[in-house]
């Protein structure tokens, strides 16, 4: 993903994370274990205009993207793929907020 990613949006459309060898970064992936029970990688959280609609744990078809965005949009919340879709109700505004902070700023936020 970390190929296909950029080719399907640029290159800065992609901040990658390494775990192995990171403590800081092992440290957020154990916070979205925390929050959302992810065990493998990648785990990929999708932004459109600065505003987390998706969460993919795994790969996936870079052209579904749209699709997982206007779905979170219609369902009005935060859609978490991995075996099965999951949806984090908008209302649930602290819950998104720690997300967004791992993805965005790369930083863990109290959980």
């Amino acid at each position: 993903m970390k190929e296909e990613l950029p080719k399907a949006f640029g290159k800065e459309a992609l901040t990658y994370y390494e775990l192995q060898g990171n403590d800081h970064n092992n440290q957020m992936f154990n916070q979205l274990y925390e929050i959302l029970g992810v065990t493998t990688v990648p785990v990929i959280g999708i932004f459109y205009d600065g505003k987390l609609y998706a969460i993919v744990n795994g790969e996936f078809p870079t052209d579904y993207a749209d699709d997982f965005v206007e779905e979170a949009m219609k369902a009005k919340g935060v859609l978490f793929i991995t075996d099965k879709v999951y949806l984090i109700p908008g209302n649930n505004t602290e819950i998104i907020n720690k997300l967004e902070s791992i993805f965005t700023n790369g930083e863990p936020s109290e959980v």
